[in-house]
């Protein structure tokens, strides 16, 4: 995964900013980075990612189990669609 794919899907998770409306104190996002990757490191080891496409559907839970493990939150599948969709294109770009 090159470093441009991390950095315009951390863009898209900052700029969507999930976190924002947690319960616990969050000190340190770091423009969602630590998310990021693990986005990617669990689409790979789950689905087989970069050797196939992931689907929307792949990305989608993916993406809701990251953000709400790591923030606490409660995110739906209406929440992540338009940013999973995002970051699906992302994703399957070639390099």
């Amino acid at each position: 995964m090159t470093n441009d794919k991390i950095e315009r899907i951390k863009k898209i998770l900052t700029e969507w900013n999930p976190a924002k409306d947690s319960q616990f104190e969050i000190t340190d996002i770091n423009n969602y980075d630590t998310e990021a990757k693990d986005l990617i490191f669990n689409l790979e080891i789950e689905f087989d990612f970069p050797e196939r496409k992931v689907t929307l559907t792949q990305t989608l839970k993916m993406l809701k189990e990251v953000l709400n493990e790591a923030f606490k939150l409660h995110l739906t599948n209406f929440d992540c669609e338009p940013h999973a969709t995002s970051i699906m294109k992302i994703l399957n770009e070639s390099e």
